[in-house]
């Protein structure tokens, strides 16, 4: 039996933890329409700077999540060069107190973003209902993804 074990464990796909992303974003709209969270995660690093990434999409529905899907950069291209966008993202205008700023959203959604800054010595959260730069990338990247996603999750690539 435990050699049976062994052999399944041995012929799995590599793992990619549940804490293994780095980076997390999402799309969540209002009044109980589906809801979208993707984390990001290294599939693959070969050392020389070039890494391959998986995204793991979850479907939130009346607050129950449903099975993921999947989807990473070899398999999808356009996904990396929206991700590589993300270094490049100017942030949001913060108001001073007591300036009036109002801005109008029209569907109602909240859209996230997680991810480290500072070389990884920290993390931001950014959270916002506005039009902006994050709304514009979550959409984008949204986009860039939703022709790749399959129910197969990425294989971690062996580098020698």
């Amino acid at each position: 039996m435990l050699v049976l074990l062994a052999a399944a464990a041995a012929l799995a796909p590599g793992p990619l933890p549940e804490d293994s992303h780095w980076a997390r974003f999402s799309r969540m709209p209002a009044l109980g329409r589906p809801g979208i969270i993707v984390r990001v995660g290294i599939v693959a690093d070969r050392g020389d700077d070039s890494r391959d990434y998986w995204f793991e999409r979850r479907l939130v529905i009346r607050s129950r999540r449903q099975p993921p899907a999947w989807a990473d950069t070899r398999r999808c291209p356009g996904a990396r060069t929206q991700l590589a966008r993300l270094t490049r993202l100017q942030p949001h205008y913060v108001p001073l107190g007591g300036e009036d700023v109002m801005d109008i959203v029209a569907d109602g959604s909240v859209y996230s973003l997680e991810a480290p800054v500072d070389g990884g010595n920290g993390n931001m959260r950014i959270e916002t209902s506005s039009r902006g730069p994050i709304r514009a990338w979550v959409d984008a990247m949204l986009a860039a993804l939703e022709p790749c996603w399959t129910a197969a999750r990425p294989v971690p690539a062996r580098v020698r």
